[in-house]
């Protein structure tokens, strides 16, 4: 998750008109996605704490941000992961820092190579319509070099996708207005080609990727200083998936 503040001329704007939509739990195909699919990794939040199966639950001090990750702020209850973002003063869980908010954030423990990836997402709203804070929802193959951001929230230049052969190297692909409340955020990786995005079932943006290491699912809600902060705020994800044709 590369933390840059975009200005609106920075990158290619798309306009649209994102509805609510129900819950999928039926674990149909992802929604848009051309294709035969096949579920091959999922969670549905169904139970009363954060399954440390399939997850990693972050306690570091992320980059750029000025929250600490803190085990406790990842919860699950009512069929739903949520991530407790406060302000709240917090040495983070590797003894780095000090930090005045703290958070939560789950990586996957199985990485990836290609397929759909799709999460559904509360996403809260701050005034002005603009999404409040800095949740994301990305892919990255650390300690190896790549990163796919899927969804971030990025103050006024909206929702945002991107690919970063190199940490820190480029500013978003394109953007589309704020997606606040509830939205499904997707995308399709072609093995040695591109990354094809969708929200709500509609593409909104292609990116050349070569890129050829394995990269794992990651959630979160930090805050950075040039985020519209709203705290407390709680991102809430029905499910997380990925299908393979």
């Amino acid at each position: 998750m590369t933390l840059l503040r975009c200005s609106l001329a920075a990158v290619a704007i798309v306009s649209l008109a994102l509805p609510l939509d129900a819950s999928q739990k039926d674990g149909a195909g992802p929604k848009g996605i051309p294709g035969v699919w096949s579920l091959d990794w999922s969670d549905e939040f169904s139970g009363t704490q954060v399954d440390l199966g399939p997850w990693n639950v972050a306690g570091h001090a992320p980059s750029g941000a000025i929250n600490c990750y803190d085990s406790n702020q990842a919860r699950v209850s009512g069929g739903l992961l949520h991530l407790i973002l406060e302000h709240r003063t917090d040495t983070c869980a590797d003894g780095s820092q000090t930090r005045p908010y703290v958070s939560g954030s789950v990586s996957a423990k199985k990485t990836f190579t290609a397929g759909a990836f799709e999460a559904r997402v509360n996403v809260p709203a701050a005034p002005g319509g603009l999404i409040a804070n800095f949740p994301a929802f990305w892919l990255v193959a650390w300690p190896a070099v790549g990163e796919i951001d899927i969804w971030e929230g990025l103050a006024e230049s909206g929702s945002c996708w991107s690919v970063h052969p190199q940490p820190n190297d480029q500013e978003p692909a394109g953007c589309a207005a704020p997606t606040t409340g509830w939205h499904t955020f997707g995308a399709e990786w072609t093995a040695g080609k591109r990354v094809d995005v969708y929200y709500d079932g509609r593409m909104v943006g292609s990116m050349p990727w070569t890129g050829g290491a394995a990269q794992y699912p990651v959630l979160d809600n930090a805050v950075a200083d040039w985020s519209s902060i709203i705290v407390p705020a709680d991102l809430q994800v029905d499910y997380v998936r990925h299908w393979i044709k």
